[in-house]
């Protein structure tokens, strides 16, 4: 199957996702990508979380900062950013917000 003249499959998936393209992860998908946020254990870690890269079984995008939602219990999103390094991942809540409690987070949507 093709969309856009690109065919559809994990591995233009997984290539776009570790290209940080997340538009064209998006149109490939038919939903924006999620990174599961249970995976691994997240440490809080000033006014964001922390988790350690290579305890995610999910593809991750390349080191680099990005704007992203958390998807909470109940339906709702809150903007935060997320800051990618080849060790860990950070997620860091936008200026005057605080993160939910890590329980009540669903997935990372970028």
């Amino acid at each position: 199957v093709e969309q856009d003249g690109i065919r559809i499959s994990s591995s233009a998936v997984r290539k776009a996702v570790l290209s940080a393209d997340f538009a064209l992860a998006e149109r490939l998908l038919g939903h924006p990508f999620l990174l599961d946020f249970n995976t691994p254990d997240w440490t809080p870690s000033g006014s964001g979380l922390v988790a350690e890269r290579n305890m995610f079984t999910q593809i991750l995008p390349p080191p680099g900062m990005y704007p992203a939602k958390l998807r909470v219990l109940e339906n709702r999103e809150q903007k935060v950013r997320v800051e990618s390094t080849d060790e860990t991942v950070r997620l860091v809540p936008c200026e005057n917000e605080s993160l939910p409690a890590g329980e009540a987070i669903e997935a990372i949507q970028f």
